[in-house]
């Protein structure tokens, strides 16, 4: 049972990141995730020990840095109700097979759906992440068919605490023509120390070369 529940966790996995290879946004998280919050956010670096505790959390039942064994056998988001609605969640793991982000999508949505089934996806998203977070700020108006490209997302809100930060946004799918809800949740901790890691190794290899 162990074994088919494993196989299942893996083709549902493997089905999300072909959707998001559909839908591909932006390939680097960090820069436009940090300028964004940054400039837009002011992060709750307290240390209320349970404002600590909520900012590991990137949906409930599911911690960053657990593992990808440990995503499979304590969540069930893939395809998955949130709030009222339907979204696809995509969990991202790092080089150590730890869960470092969370990106959200609703169902794809033809233009003439912007105002109504897209808007009510937006609503119902942002809702229910205020209610896992407490209050989002709001970045930027709800966007209009003329503010978008294919390919891009267009930012509507944002939250930050610690090193738990939270993005909304409508995003146009790269081959144009269709629109969804995007959420990204992620550990900009662990996306820097990536970075870096990354970083490192290309000088490493750089100075073999050489």
């Amino acid at each position: 049972m162990k074994i088919l529940f494993t196989f299942l966790f893996q083709l549902l996995l493997f089905s999300c990141s072909r959707k998001g290879e559909g839908a591909h946004y932006e390939p680097d998280p960090i820069g436009t995730s940090a300028e964004i919050l940054s400039k837009y956010s002011v992060p709750d670096s307290s240390n209320d020990s349970v404002a600590f505790k909520r900012a590991k959390v990137a949906l409930p039942g599911v911690n960053f840095g657990i593992s990808t064994d440990e995503y499979g056998n304590a969540s069930s988001y893939i395809l998955q109700g949130l709030g009222a609605n339907t979204y696809f969640v995509k969990p991202l793991f790092n080089k150590n097979a730890q869960l470092y982000k969370i990106e959200i999508s609703g169902l794809s949505q033809k233009a003439h759906n912007l105002d109504d089934k897209l808007a009510d996806d937006h609503k119902n998203l942002v809702s229910f992440l205020e209610s896992q977070n407490g209050r989002l700020i709001k970045i930027g108006s709800y966007p209009k068919e003329r503010d978008l490209k294919p390919g891009e997302v267009k930012w509507t809100h944002s939250w930050a605490s610690h090193s738990k930060q939270v993005k909304v946004g409508i995003a146009e799918e790269s081959l144009g023509g269709t629109f969804e809800v995007v959420a990204w949740i992620f550990d900009q901790s662990m996306i820097e120390q990536e970075q870096l890691a990354d970083s490192a190794s290309h000088k490493r290899r750089r100075r073999t070369v050489r």
